[in-house]
């Protein structure tokens, strides 16, 4: 492997080695090529799919004639054996409802642009005039990140089957992106080094809304940009576009206009959530924190003076109950989704309890519907059908409206017919799985409310696409008799068409469904956790090794199909025991478990991590060896790995950690400005000086000499959440110390790595520090 010196922003005095293209380490031995061989078949199948969207259906042109398509499709995002990042596909659907297998898979992009680029939005649009007034038909607005830094782009995506694009009425672009073989063609239509994203496309497909910190780099503020009669005055020749010159400024700019160092006014972050049917309002997000967002009604019947934004107070919240109107969500905030219906508006909230339950708030007579508001003492609230989950996912269509709810970490598929027979019942759609994580879309858009297209990701699958239609299910004759106001919901079977082409390869090895375990912490609280036992091939048996694996977040879930990418080759070729905690500070066990862990209690889920350690410890010790046990994480759970190696370092073996926090008032001061605030009402403000004591005295760099047993640091170093100076600091403290110290800096990436290299030094870790003996060839 070839050296060169480090750049002079990191430790001094060291070199890197290369052992792979992008990837940068010190002190890593060179991984074995058998490993990345026995990883491959693991890795393919965790190459999943998602991301699904309905295609809109557009008018064709027939003999001078506009006529509606005959066919659709489904977009989705697969990352292909060839390429380093995720890449967007489609699968065709007949509009006679023909069966979708028959379909071929159809690549759209075919990027070569790097290795930290990732679609956070792919909006399917009937078109837009932008260019010269010319009309550009079908395809999509898409949000994309090229190098990690997050800070993403707006592109437009579309079909132009005359070739070369030379001949096209849009000939090639000198913002365009090169996706040879695709017929898809993609330009840039914003440009600037600021992010924009949380894009928004109007039912009527007149307006896009997006966010930007663009004005300050600091401050995130919600433009609208016409797709219908933009008058842009672009010429129409090859020259780039900016969408930026011709949008509306929706909501106001901060008080003062600081730059990035100011302090003085708090962090605005706006986003974009859902259009008026009429296209005369918008509703927009204030995302203070992870629990404190608001929702608030923009009128935009004049987009040259937008009125100011109106917050949306919900009645009936008793102060000082756990949904005060000063510690509450908002989520999936929505309007009705016909022009008679518009003044209702529909979200997922916890201003009324403990978990965020989906309500209709009614504009016009400022009453609350509740649909599944648990009941709680004397609060008088009667739901429609209460659930004490958090719901999330909430979609609401002309005619119905779904959501799902999170079971301790397994999602369940609720619907509700809007019109009608069974309006305002809400069923549970059983999907006849083995369950996990479930995502969906309604084909609302092509005017098919009950058309679902679902992914759905379980411990057999890293996420596999289906279609189903629910319309049939609410016909006036459904019988209603296994329903009963104790049995919650009724419930109704659906039979799922599977897409085989949108299927990942069976797995040839075993795999495991979790164990769900409750382990009492310090306080009697309990902790979830989920829970694989090793395959033991071969009959092995005897206490075996055991990795715990840390959520980010912390507002996050390691949920029944959560899992990293070397998960099955732990539990098939290593002989590991894998755990995946929900230390408080997590969600989906509701907001008062959420903000256990918040400022000066951080530890306290630190000390959750001991427990577990005691609890395998003292109750496992049959089927685990107490003695080889390693934690890894990613994010705040690299924070948790750092801190579980300064208290517990007599309990573990080794640890691994991903982009994690050493030092929490640098990281405060150095993440991205937009998300200071954000990040301050979670771990606490370092410019209050308490606080700041607080934050030194656990920040794990303030104990690095109390650390004793081997660590890996992996580090994305275009990362602008946690800067990579963070990782470059405990490693070298750690270092200094005489104690194994190994760092992999992972080059145009961001806050998340390479897959194939990291993966296969994450194994070769385990096998020299918890293992301590190569991986068996079984």
């Amino acid at each position: 492997m070839a050296a060169e010196s480090i750049p002079s922003s990191d430790p001094p005095d060291h070199v890197y080695e290369r052992p792979a293209d992008r990837i940068r380490t010190i002190d890593v031995p060179r991984v074995p090529q058998r490993i990345f061989d026995d990883l491959k078949m693991y890795e393919d199948n965790a190459r999943g799919f998602g991301s699904p969207r309905w295609e809109r259906m557009v008018p064709s042109q027939t003999s001078g004639k506009s006529q509606p398509t005959t066919t659709g499709g489904i977009f989705l995002t697969h990352r292909p054996a060839d390429a380093k990042v995720a890449q967007k596909f489609r699968i065709p659907i007949s509009a006679d409802g023909g069966d979708p297998n028959t379909a071929s898979l159809e690549r759209l992009t075919y990027f070569d642009i790097g290795t930290g680029r990732t679609i956070s939005s792919f909006l399917p649009v009937l078109g837009d005039d932008w260019r010269g007034g010319q009309w550009r038909s079908g395809g999509a607005i898409m949000v994309m990140d090229l190098d990690g830094s997050e800070k993403a782009q707006i592109w437009r995506y579309w079909e132009d089957d005359v070739q070369p694009a030379e001949n096209s009425v849009f000939p090639r672009l000198t913002s365009e992106l090169d996706n040879a073989p695709g017929r898809g063609r993609i330009e840039r239509v914003t440009h600037n080094n600021f992010r924009n994203d949380s894009a928004v496309i109007s039912s009527d497909d007149r307006f896009l809304a997006y966010s930007s910190n663009r004005e300050n780099g600091r401050d995130t503020l919600i433009y609208i940009h016409r797709l219908k009669d933009s008058n842009t005055q672009h010429p129409g020749d090859d020259s780039p576009f900016d969408i930026s010159s011709g949008s509306y400024l929706i909501t106001p700019l901060p008080p003062t206009s600081p730059d990035s160092t100011d302090q003085k006014s708090p962090t605005l972050r706006w986003t974009a959530e859902s259009f008026s049917p009429s296209g005369t309002q918008l509703i927009i997000m204030n995302m203070e924190s992870s629990s404190k967002m608001t929702a608030h009604i923009v009128d935009i019947s004049n987009l040259t003076q937008p009125g100011e934004p109106r917050k949306i107070v919900l009645p009936g919240v008793p102060p000082s109950a756990p949904g005060a109107l000063d510690d509450m969500t908002m989520k999936h905030v929505q309007f009705g989704q016909t022009k008679e219906t518009e003044h209702l508006v529909y979200m997922l909230t916890n201003a009324y309890g403990d978990f965020e339950s989906v309500v209709i708030w009614d504009s016009v007579a400022d009453t609350v519907r509740h649909i599944t508001t648990p009941s709680q003492p004397g609060s008088g609230i009667t739901a429609l059908s209460p659930i004490p989950w958090d719901t999330a996912y909430l979609r609401v269509t002309p005619s119905i409206m779904y959501f799902r709810a999170n079971v301790h970490g397994w999602h369940a598929l609720y619907a509700m017919p809007l019109t009608g027979p069974h309006a305002e019942r809400v069923f549970e759609i059983e999907l006849l799985w083995g369950g996990g994580d479930l995502l969906f879309s309604a084909n609302h858009i092509n005017g098919r409310d009950g058309e679902l297209v679902l992914r759905l990701k379980d411990h057999l699958s890293s996420g596999w696409f289906g279609m189903t239609d629910v319309s049939a299910l609410f016909k006036a004759d459904l019988d209603l008799s296994a329903a009963s106001s104790d049995a919650g919901p009724q419930k109704l079977p659906v039979r799922v068409t599977q897409f085989a082409q949108a299927t990942p390869p069976a797995p040839t090895y075993e795999t495991r469904a979790p164990e769900l375990l409750l382990i009492k912490s310090f306080d009697g609280l309990e902790v979830p956790v989920m829970y694989y036992p090793p395959v033991r091939k071969n009959s092995a048996t005897g206490p075996v090794s055991l990795i715990i694996n840390i959520h980010g977040g912390p507002a996050s879930q390691a949920g029944a199909a959560y899992r990293h990418g070397i998960h099955d080759y732990v539990l098939n070729e290593m002989n590991c025991a894998l755990m995946y905690p929900n230390v408080r500070g997590s969600s989906g066990y509701g907001k008062t478990y959420m903000a256990a862990d918040d400022v000066e209690k951080r530890e306290d889920s630190v000390r959750d991590i001991g427990a577990i350690l005691e609890y395998v410890r003292k109750e496992m010790k049959e089927s685990i060896d107490g003695e080889k046990i390693a934690v890894m994480g990613g994010s705040y759970g690299g924070y948790m790995v750092f801190a579980t190696l300064v208290h517990y370092s007599s309990l573990i073996t080794c640890a691994l950690a991903r982009f994690g926090i050493s030092h929490w008032p640098s990281f405060l001061k150095n993440t991205s400005p937009h998300r200071q605030d954000h990040r301050r009402a979670e771990y606490g403000d370092e410019r209050d000086p308490r606080v700041l004591e607080i934050l030194e005295r656990i920040s794990p760099i303030s104990r690095v000499d109390e650390i004793a047993k081997p660590m890996m640091i992996a580090h994305g170093e275009n990362d602008t959440r946690v800067p990579l100076s963070e990782a470059m600091r405990m490693w070298d403290g750690v270092k200094k110390r005489g104690v194994v110290s190994e760092l992999v800096v992972c080059e145009g990436e961001g806050h998340g790595d390479v897959i194939e290299y990291t993966n296969a030094a994450t194994v070769y870790f385990f096998e020299r520090f918890l293992l301590a003996k190569p991986t068996a060839k079984m």
